[in-house]
């Protein structure tokens, strides 16, 4: 990769301030993958919050105790409102709202892009399974798609499925950051569209673009 190759996914995705403050920090960014939950899930979220300041209210109980339902709801709703995953060279980051590992690339064992089951974990958000004893982050809109990743974690190997609609360039920015192929989407692309030998060149373009 030449010396002066971006070290964020400005040219891939555009990074938004959480995962530039919480992802990735100087970090050499391959792949970040964004997945925000359905309307329905926010829908059902809101009904839930609503009904339960009404019951509050309709007890007699002070207003003051009235918002913390919302409280609840709001941090319930940031914890599952956006799917974010970032692939580095040294970490995979999965967060759900504010919830989830950082995985070290040297650790993971494989991971593969896969067609799951919301029911294998009883719903959607941050889920146990109890057939495998996996961990899912998923969302309501991901219609099936995730990656599924096992990693070594002391002597144990573990198992987390993160949501994705692009779940085979996710595995496969993994699988890349696994085998120490370290170029960006971008430069993926480049290289194959412009050819290996001009993969510099139209980086520099493109980030004069962008600058």
């Amino acid at each position: 990769m030449p010396d002066d190759a971006p070290e964020t996914t400005d040219l891939v995705r555009t990074s938004d301030p959480y995962e530039q403050e919480f992802m990735g920090a100087g970090e050499l960014v391959l792949h970040r993958d964004k997945v925000a939950n359905s309307g329905w899930m926010h829908a059902l979220m809101a009904f839930v919050t609503v009904a339960g300041i009404v019951g509050v209210i309709g007890s007699g109980a002070p207003i003051a105790v009235a918002l913390l339902p919302l409280l609840v709801g709001f941090m319930a709703w940031l914890s599952i409102a956006t799917l974010r995953t970032t692939v580095t060279a040294e970490n995979v980051y999965i967060q759900m709202g504010i919830i989830g590992p950082t995985i070290p690339v040297d650790s993971i064992v494989s991971a593969k892009a896969v067609d799951y089951s919301w029911v294998k974990y009883g719903g959607w958000g941050v889920r146990f399974s109890i057939f495998d004893g996996s961990i899912a982050y998923n969302v309501m809109s991901d219609k099936g798609k995730a990656v599924e990743i096992e990693y070594k974690k002391g002597n144990k190997i573990k198992k987390v499925l993160v949501s994705s609609h692009q779940n085979a360039l996710l595995a496969d920015a993994i699988q890349r950051a696994m085998a120490g192929e370290l170029e960006s989407d971008f430069e993926q692309e480049v290289a194959l569209d412009f050819g290996e030998e001009n993969v510099e060149f139209q980086i520099n373009e493109e980030r004069e673009q962008h600058h």
